[in-house]
């Protein structure tokens, strides 16, 4: 068994509560995680853009790394006027105040934890 394979099996099992139909999809997911750096932000989006994974599958893995201690859940805001991100980044719900101003589009968004957004990233 080569290097890649043992390593992507390794990490399979461990993972065995995650049911997938396809142990490829689960190795390709595992295989572009590896590419990050730690301190790294991982958005699940561009996961399912680069590799064509249904976003529910990517985030069941993503959710199981972070119950593993590879990865931390942060929250980014999204601006519902300009549709970019507003450039802040919160650790907790709590954290995020009432209000928030896109560095954008220079609008301030109100109730900013509906147009909260999860992202990881690596430990």
């Amino acid at each position: 068994m080569d290097k890649k394979k043992s390593t992507c099996y390794y990490k399979r099992k461990r993972f065995e509560e995650l049911t997938l139909a396809n142990d490829f999809l689960f190795c390709k997911i595992m295989q572009k995680l590896g590419k990050y750096k730690s301190k790294d932000f991982i958005y699940p989006s561009a996961l399912q853009r680069e590799l064509n994974i249904d976003i529910k599958t990517i985030y069941e893995i993503l959710e199981i790394c972070v119950q593993e201690e590879i990865l931390e859940q942060w929250l980014k805001v999204y601006c519902p006027n300009c549709s970019r991100f507003t450039g802040q980044l919160f650790k907790n719900i709590e954290d995020i105040p009432e209000e928030v101003n896109c560095f954008n589009c220079g609008e301030d968004i109100e109730n900013p934890l509906k147009h909260a957004v999860v992202i990881y990233r690596v430990l």
